[in-house]
Order: C-alpha cells, then sequence, then structure tokens
C-alpha cells in the first residue's frame, strides 16, 4: 500500500543503513523490502546494489512512477544525470500532475547543462509552482531557469519567494525589491 511504502521510505531514509539491513534480515521478499533496502544501499554509498534492487521494482511494477523517481535520484545524487534524466522524464510522463516529481526532472536538466534545457525546466518549474507554492527548491531552481534565459526581474523574484520559505527574510526583501527595479 501506499501507506507502508511511506513508513518505509521513511524510515529507510532516517534509520542508519545497517538497521534497516537488520530490520529486514531473514524476512521475506517483498515490494517493501525491496524499496528499503535500496535507499539503505544507496544511502551506504552502494550504487550497485541500490539500483540492482530498483530495478527489480521498476520490472514488476513498471508502471509506477515513484520508482522510477527514487531510481533517478540514486542516480542523479550520484552524478549519474544522463540516466537521472532518462527516468525523471519517465517519472513525470507517468504523473505529469505530481510537482515533485517535475522539480526533480528540472533539476536534472539543468545541472545537466545541456544547451536548451532551460526552457523546458522553466515549464516544469512554473507548473510546480502553481500547483504548489511551498517547495523551496523549486523557487531556487526558478530563479537559476530564469537567470539562464535572461529573465532577470523573474529571476530575482523567484529568489525573493525561495529566501521567504526558507526563513530568509531580510535576502527575501532584497530580492523582492530587485525584482521590482528590474
Amino acid at each position: 500500500t501506499q501507506h507502508a511504502r511511506m513508513v518505509a521510505k521513511l524510515d529507510a531514509f532516517l534509520d542508519a543503513p545497517q538497521k534497516i539491513f537488520q530490520k529486514y534480515s531473514g524476512k521475506p521478499d517483498n515490494p517493501i523490502k525491496r524499496y528499503s533496502l535500496a535507499i539503505a544501499h544507496y544511502r551506504n554509498a552502494s550504487l550497485n546494489k541500490a539500483v540492482a534492487k530498483i530495478n527489480t521494482l521498476i520490472s514488476e511494477f513498471p508502471k509506477d512512477p515513484f520508482y522510477k523517481e527514487l531510481k533517478g535520484q540514486i542516480l542523479f545524487e550520484n552524478s549519474k544525470i544522463g540516466g537521472a534524466l532518462l527516468e525523471y522524464e519517465k517519472a513525470v510522463t507517468m504523473l505529469p500532475s505530481a510537482p515533485l516529481l517535475r522539480v526533480s526532472l528540472a533539476h536534472a536538466m539543468l545541472e545537466s547543462n545541456k544547451n536548451n534545457v532551460a526552457t523546458e525546466a522553466r515549464a516544469h518549474l512554473r507548473y510546480a509552482v502553481l500547483r504548489d507554492r511551498r517547495i523551496p527548491l523549486a523557487w531556487r531552481l526558478l530563479a537559476t531557469a530564469n537567470g539562464r534565459l535572461g529573465y532577470l526581474g523573474l529571476s530575482a523574484l523567484a529568489a525573493a519567494e525561495y529566501n521567504l520559505l526558507i526563513g530568509r527574510k531580510k535576502d527575501a526583501i532584497r530580492q523582492a525589491t530587485r525584482a521590482i527595479k528590474l
């Protein structure tokens, strides 16, 4: 179930990997176990084991965007940007209404430094902030995308939103003032 997966994800990201390995040692194989172990291996810097575990879930549940999202995250955070882009693109195609999936895809796009991705990344980020204005990373990345495209006023505005969300009121005011001037 989604609730069980959410609990497993939280446990696997918050507990030490060794605790997760112990928790599932000797237990029967199931998707929740493999999901938790994929995260634990990822956090334990065992990229191949993490990818192998998540690949079994993707094989078994090919229409689940969140397994693809986790694989994208694992690859992204291990500097495998091209592979991460593919996984995030698949996840967004499967669930285009999910703001966080679009933020992840846009992040990988901007980090790829490929030509002509800023416009598409910006579109994903604009969609995300229209659906959920409380995602600081979306605003920070939108500031970056807008800046790369030469929309300096919009970049400053997005930076103001980002700073406001993370509690940096002085920086938010400074960026908002800059946005108004631009």
